[in-house]
């Protein structure tokens, strides 16, 4: 079979010297490009933004690079890798600057709300809370601990510009450490990338994917997170697990516990206190790596580690399951809510 003869430029000639004389050369130039505004100079800084900001709704990093490809060539290929650094860099920078400290509890209640209605309601975001449901909705979110007014509060000090945007030590400590942590995955890359018998194109996609993959693992590693796949494997979270109410783990939602005897018969309601032991042991021993976990990192019990916890047959528990969760469903709805 024939292979392509490819003329090495200086791009490839930089990577080889890398791989062979353990020249720095490359790496230190895709991180000079990396904090230039050349988004600005070819007008994506708009859009750049908006990716940035609605990362926790809406984000599409393939769709930011498709665009940033049509509106310019760069007259480099180190640019496109640049290009993926800066995303990176800035998305973990600037969530770790909104979800600072100070912000910390609101954001975790806001969280769990949602999570909360979603699983009852069915909503999928803030802005559905003001829908057909939303009386009931009203009606309910005191159950959980927050009303509509302090909720709605809390959404605008999470989501104001104001929050976003000021800088602390923790913002600054949390850059250094992405940037070391990029170089480690930009070095890893540019190590495994086969130079000679590959175009510019070829190159850069497979120094992007494999730059994104160690990244994505050290920040694993260094903050005891896991990674979360869902529509499809398209959208990938990266999550630190905690656990959530026994009840809520159990269920997906809060209730209280004086109202289940009046929702459940005898078997349903011992049935649950048997998956509440059992919650509760795991949390008591720290074994929270049989569970799974919510967008927010929330635990949510593995049906098929409960069943077999409790000698059950799978589909018989998750049957017996759903039977139970909809019945609360329906008797919160009617007595907190006054529907009949």
């Amino acid at each position: 079979m024939l292979r392509r003869l490819i003329h090495i430029n200086a791009f490839k000639q930089s990577i080889l010297n890398f791989q062979q004389n353990q020249d720095e050369t490359i790496i230190n130039k895709i991180f000079e490009l990396s904090d230039i505004n050349f988004l600005k100079l070819n007008g994506l800084q708009q859009y750049y933004d908006d990716f940035i900001d609605n990362q926790y709704f809406d984000d599409d990093e393939e769709e930011f690079y498709k665009k940033s490809d049509t509106h310019h060539t760069y007259p480099e290929p180190e640019y496109y890798i640049a290009i993926k650094i800066k995303v990176l860099r800035e998305k973990i920078t600037h969530e770790s600057h909104f979800t600072r400290k100070s912000f910390t509890r609101e954001r975790q209640i806001y969280n769990d709300a949602l999570e909360y209605l979603k699983e009852i309601f069915g909503i999928e975001k803030y802005e559905d809370i003001f829908g057909d449901d939303m009386i009931e909705i009203m009606n309910y979110l005191p159950r959980i601990g927050i009303s509509i007014k302090e909720l709605t509060e809390i959404h605008k000090v999470l989501f104001s510009d104001k929050s976003r945007y000021l800088l602390d030590d923790e913002y600054i400590g949390k850059r250094e450490l992405i940037n070391q942590q990029l170089k480690e995955s930009l070095k890893n890359a540019l190590l495994k990338v086969e130079v000679k018998n590959r175009t510019d194109k070829e190159i850069v996609k497979f120094t992007n994917r494999v730059l994104s993959t160690t990244f994505i693992y050290l920040q694993i590693k260094e903050t005891g997170s896991v990674r979360l796949q869902r529509n499809n494997k398209k959208d990938v979270y990266v999550v630190v697990p905690t656990w959530d109410k026994p009840l809520a783990t159990a269920l997906g939602f809060e209730t209280k516990e004086e109202d289940l005897q009046m929702s459940l018969n005898r078997n349903q309601y011992n049935l649950l206190k048997r998956i509440l032991s059992i919650i509760n042991r795991d949390i008591e021993q720290g074994n929270i790596n049989q569970y799974k976990y919510t967008d927010w990192g929330k635990t949510r019990i593995n049906k098929r580690y409960i069943a077999k916890q409790l000698k059950m047959e799978e589909t018989n528990f998750k049957q017996q399951l759903n039977r139970i969760k909809e019945k609360i469903k329906i008797k919160n709805i009617e007595k907190y809510c006054n529907v009949k």
